[in-house]
């Protein structure tokens, strides 16, 4: 799944603000 998220510009940024709100 992190792959995908490294091509998709869109989905990285979700997972930085998933990751944010984490922590």
């Amino acid at each position: 799944k992190m792959e995908i998220k490294k091509y998709d510009p869109k989905a990285r940024k979700h997972v930085i603000y998933k990751e944010m709100k984490l922590r």
